[in-house]
């Protein structure tokens, strides 16, 4: 209302607050603020154009059984007034789940949340589904026992454990069993649990009907190189060397077969692999090559006994070798 007694809309207010202004000595910058200020009304919003969204699943056959039981025409209108005003996939997702609760209450579920193209996905922590309409909720441990979940009247959606699993104790996981194991270090651990060594990656435990088994990787031959050409397998116990030279000496078991005579021996071998490369030289327009093999260094000449069939011995001579190196290799 105005100091006249005109009556102006609601919306108004902040205009029509001008004519009631009074004079105030501490205040003079109130006598510069105008009067009879007039109230426009804001120009009418664009036409909407709704264009295709996920208030049309509420049109779609997803809901067809629930329109024969509920009218859901509300619910699509108000969700494209909703889109149209705001334009929030969020509020529109709104709409959807108050119509499926509407449905819900009618004794029907919909899975309509798979039917938006991942736009109203209900996301749920690691190792915990998404059930559209669930009756029981999740059974859980109690002091080592399965306690019963709640049952919902009518079915709720959310997160829940896969079938045959419960809700750990401290309601953060779901487990196999209420049967728990404790490690080392006092902890409780649930059945099907694993957990890793504080000090030593190899080592691995897990919780199974109330025992503990440890498993210990056992790493083949580790080569020496440094820690920035290690590569880690996954539980970084294991590694093997990356651009760098690794050959080795190593030792093998090996028949010998001649004339019905035999021996088992041990042999070296040199196994590993060396820095080579090839590549275009800019200057020669040529392939420059580096190519370097795992290979003897020194060799021995040694001595085998051969044991023969008759009952006799006989000696066998062969080229053991001492060390091994990458040396060049011959382009082929």
């Amino acid at each position: 209302m105005r100091r006249n007694g005109t009556i102006e809309p609601s919306d108004c207010c902040h205009k029509t607050a001008y004519d009631w202004k009074v004079d105030d000595p501490n205040k003079p910058y109130c006598k510069s603020a105008p009067t009879n200020v007039p109230c426009v009304p804001p120009p009418p919003l664009p036409e909407c154009k709704f264009g295709k969204t996920v208030c049309d699943v509420l049109t779609g056959s997803v809901l067809e059984k629930c329109k024969v039981e509920k009218e859901l025409q509300d619910y699509f209108e108000a969700c494209q007034y909703d889109h149209c005003r705001i334009n929030s996939t969020k509020i529109d997702c709104s709409s959807l789940e108050v119509a499926a609760m509407s449905c819900k209450g009618a004794g029907i579920c919909v899975d309509w949340r798979k039917f938006t193209n991942g736009s109203c996905e209900y996301a749920c922590p690691k190792d915990f589904i998404y059930k559209p309409c669930e009756l029981h909720d999740n059974n859980y441990c109690k002091n080592n026992i399965v306690m019963p979940g709640q049952i919902f009247s009518p079915a709720v959606e959310g997160c829940f454990c896969p079938n045959g699993m419960v809700l750990s104790e401290d309601k953060t996981q779901c487990v196999t069993s209420c049967t728990r194991c404790k490690d080392s270090s006092g902890n409780l651990r649930y059945d099907g649990e694993a957990w890793d060594h504080p000090n030593d990656t190899c080592v691995h435990y897990k919780c199974k009907d109330g025992t503990i088994t440890e498993t210990i990787i056992k790493c083949s031959h580790q080569p020496a190189c440094s820690e920035s050409n290690k590569k880690w397998d996954t539980v970084h116990c294991c590694f093997e060397c990356e651009n760098e030279d690794n050959c080795t000496i190593e030792s093998q078991q090996i028949m010998i077969s001649k004339d019905n005579c035999s021996a088992e021996l041990e042999v070296n071998i040199c196994h590993g692999y060396c820095n080579s490369f090839a590549k275009i030289s800019l200057y020669t327009n040529d392939m420059d090559y580096n190519c370097q093999c795992c290979q003897e260094n020194d060799v021995t000449v040694e001595i085998a006994t051969l044991h023969c069939v008759n009952g006799t011995t006989t000696n066998y001579e062969y080229t053991s070798l001492k060390s091994c190196q990458c040396n060049v290799c011959e382009i082929k």
